[in-house]
């Protein structure tokens, strides 16, 4: 733990940027604990569930910076990963995988380095609520007490409130114990179904209360905001279309007054069993090409290098399984299943980090049983005979070399991650905080640009340019933060603002910039009649 703390905290201090869903998380704690409500802007948020707001609330008030309010969790959270994985594997495999798995979790760059630049946040807490979770439905299974139960519901709770597959895999916990339960011939005990019973009522006491905020403010049951509106989007994803990505989400709704993702008209869109009841097809193409796109992603040298399913495969298959190494195999293997249910949606690396810590333990039981097998080796060649061990050093030879090769792969990562930053948002949020007056609103694609400014956000709409300037007014804002990336890719048919000469009347560009990825602009938007913006 030391060590991953003393690592985060060593890369937490390089420069970055907050980008992506982060902002959102970020200002709905500052929003939540300045008294504004979950709230994102003017609107009550039912996209993003609430633990990490609420872990990030506090450091907002307190930290100077807002960056390291987020920050502060990867380290913490991120390094306390390796406890429950040695939990887990001791349980199943014994204290000397567990030891091992516990090592390879500490020191794998997609566990340690990554989730500083995927752009959430969310991996460290939500890895680690998972594991917890999925430990102490482990031991309630394997015949464990009332306590394991609760912790089990509730872990899984607070794992669902920081992502919401999190109810998928407290889904399958259930009806797996119950099902166990049944060949067990459990069902005749009622001491049983208490314990059972406390689990279920644990993840509805812990997750109750935001599952009746989302009833209050949708007015239906959900289990997240996004479902409808992240099918729209992922057509967007999938075929690489970010102006296709933008209509899904940022267009204007039916009264011209919101953006769809905004607007209850979000709750309209098809849901996954209508799009797969009307087009069967378009369901299986998207699924095929996210399955290629997983493939290509979960294996990448970043994330889970193909070399060491060598080891996977010697953990899964160097030994003979009998009944119960059967059944664990089968507990695992359904802890991986739920991040798959993305390719109904959209693949990204981060959302398939839960499987590395399931495939360690394989790949920590693979190396262990080279290093048995090298001790009997060694043992046999030197005495001249079978059943003789070598010296312990002997069997260390995988282990090193497993953690050499993981060492020698985070200079590759690092940069990797930061290859992708890019700072011309954050210096045009900062110019703004600088240079607007304390109550301006600013409308921007990016939230981090008003997040870094302190100011008040408008989403920026895919519409025309006179809708945009309605919609600005309407909402009250008098400066568009934008991008020569958003003009020419994301909504093409705005191209022509890059160009000074084209411009409408009042449109003032008063912020350029060049950055990494392109000129970033801060429009001051035409003022309506009576000087009003």
């Amino acid at each position: 733990t030391a060590w991953g703390v003393a690592v985060r905290l060593g890369l937490a201090m390089l420069p970055r940027a907050i980008r992506w869903d982060e902002p959102d998380y970020l200002w709905l704690g500052r929003s939540l604990f300045s008294g504004r409500g979950y709230t994102i802007g003017p609107y009550p948020d039912l996209h993003y569930t609430p633990l990490l707001p609420v872990l990030v609330g506090p450091l907002t008030r307190l930290l100077p910076d807002l960056e390291w309010a987020s920050a502060f969790w990867y380290v913490v959270l991120g390094a306390a990963l390796v406890w429950p994985v040695y939990a887990l594997g001791r349980a199943i495999f014994g204290p000397s995988v567990a030891r091992g798995a516990a090592v390879l979790t500490a020191c794998f760059p997609a566990l340690t380095i990554s989730p500083l630049y995927w752009g959430t946040m969310t991996e460290p807490p939500y890895l680690l609520l998972l594991f917890v979770g999925l430990y102490a439905a482990y031991r309630a299974w394997r015949g464990g007490c009332l306590r394991h139960h609760v912790l089990a519901g509730a872990a899984l709770a607070l794992a669902y409130l920081v992502r919401p597959e999190g109810a998928l895999t407290f889904a399958w916990v259930a009806v797996f114990l119950l099902a166990a339960a049944g060949l067990r011939g459990d069902w005749r005990v009622r001491s049983w179904w208490a314990r059972w019973g406390a689990l279920v009522l644990a993840w509805l006491l812990v997750a109750g209360p935001y599952l009746l905020y989302l009833r209050l403010e949708s007015g239906r049951w959900l289990l997240t905001g996004k479902v409808g509106v992240t099918l729209a989007l992922g057509e967007g994803v999938v075929d690489r279309d970010p102006a296709a990505y933008d209509r899904a989400i940022a267009s204007l709704d039916a009264k011209g007054e919101e953006i769809v993702w905004f607007s209850p008209q979000r709750f309209q869109e098809p849901g996954l069993l209508q799009q797969v009841q009307e087009a069967p097809g378009a369901v299986a193409r998207r699924v095929a090409l996210n399955l290629r796109a997983w493939y290509g992603t979960f294996f990448a040298r970043q994330m889970f290098p193909s070399p060491l399913t060598i080891l996977v495969a010697l953990g899964l298959f160097a030994l003979p399984w009998t009944r119960r190494r059967a059944a664990d195999t089968l507990f695992l293997a359904l802890a991986c299943l739920p991040p798959f249910a993305f390719l109904f949606l959209h693949v990204e690396a981060r959302f398939f980090a839960p499987l590395i810590p399931v495939l360690l333990l394989w790949a920590a039981a693979g190396a262990e049983a080279l290093a048995w097998w090298l001790r009997g080796t060694w043992g046999a060649v030197r005495h001249g005979e079978a059943g003789r061990e070598g010296p312990a050093w002997v069997g260390l030879g995988p282990w090193a070399a497993v953690v050499l090769v993981l060492l020698a792969l985070w200079p590759g990562t690092l940069a990797a991650g930061r290859a992708t930053l890019d700072f011309g948002h954050k210096e045009m949020g900062l110019w703004l905080r600088e240079h607007t007056p304390p109550d301006a609103v600013v409308m921007a694609r990016d939230l981090a640009v008003p997040l870094y400014a302190e100011r008040g956000y408008a989403p920026a709409p895919h519409a025309s340019y006179e809708e945009i300037v309605r919609y600005a007014r309407r909402h009250g804002a008098a400066y568009w933060a934008t991008d020569a990336y958003e003009l020419t890719r994301v909504k093409p048919h705005l191209a022509y603002l890059l160009d000074p000469a084209q411009r409408p009347p009042g449109l003032e560009a008063v912020y350029q910039a060049e950055s990494g990825h392109g000129l970033n602009l801060v429009f001051r938007l035409p003022a309506a009649e009576g000087g009003a913006p």
